[in-house]
């Protein structure tokens, strides 16, 4: 599974270069320069971690920051040059889950980007069961159960639901799906989402429910 950045930085070269170091680690990478587009980006997609500048022109990062929070926990961290104290007070009062100063390693940047998702993921070590609305998923066996009751999935419906719970009450893009469940260089049938989630609820019966369609987007998780 392919984690997404969204990056909201200004400087076109900083831009850049964070882009490469996420890109090389696997990611697939939004990037964006002012406060307005991070905030149209955020209503448009969805995203695993966002890198948020605080002085961006327009918009500034700490009014975006608070923006997300109003409609999503996705996890935050602050890129700047501000390092007072007050600022990253404030930061973290807006809801930003880490507070990175310029000038600042890239690859510290990646690992703790990725940590953060795990963790916002419920992926912590330790720990391999994904439960909600009853259905039950354990990472080390592969296995799900639906109100106790052993359900046999295909491995791709298996990683649609993974997917799907992981991210639950997000609205996750088609074309997301596609993207991190099977790659940029997928040449198959666009509605290849559509037939996985018509068989996954089909096997998940009274709980298919939880999947819910959004219109005109894709399809969401809800723990009902």
């Amino acid at each position: 599974m392919k984690y997404s950045v969204l990056i909201v930085e200004d400087d076109k070269t900083v831009n850049e270069l964070i882009a490469d170091f996420f890109q090389n680690a696997g990611f697939v990478t939004t990037q964006v320069y002012s406060g307005i587009d991070a905030i149209n980006a955020v209503n448009e997609g969805s995203f695993d971690v966002i890198l948020l500048d605080v002085m961006l022109p327009g918009t500034d990062g700490f009014t975006v920051c608070k923006y997300i929070r109003q409609h999503n926990d996705t996890p935050i961290i602050f890129i700047t040059a501000r390092e007072s104290e007050t600022d990253k007070l404030q930061g973290f009062a807006l809801g930003a889950d880490d507070y990175i100063t310029k000038p600042f390693s890239y690859s510290v940047l990646v690992a703790k980007a990725e940590n953060l998702i795990k963790r916002s993921m419920g992926n912590i070590i330790g720990s391999n069961i994904i439960s909600a609305c009853g259905i039950e998923l354990n990472t080390m066996s592969h296995s799900v159960t639906v109100d106790g009751v052993p359900v046999d999935l295909r491995p791709k419906e298996y990683d649609f639901l993974k997917y799907l719970m992981l991210n639950k009450n997000k609205a996750i893009p088609k074309d997301k799906l596609i993207t991190d469940l099977w790659g940029y260089d997928f040449e198959g049938d666009e509605r290849a989402p559509d037939k996985q989630i018509t068989n996954l609820r089909k096997k998940l019966g009274s709980k298919a429910k939880c999947i819910k369609t959004v219109f005109k987007v894709g399809y969401m998780f809800e723990e009902l």
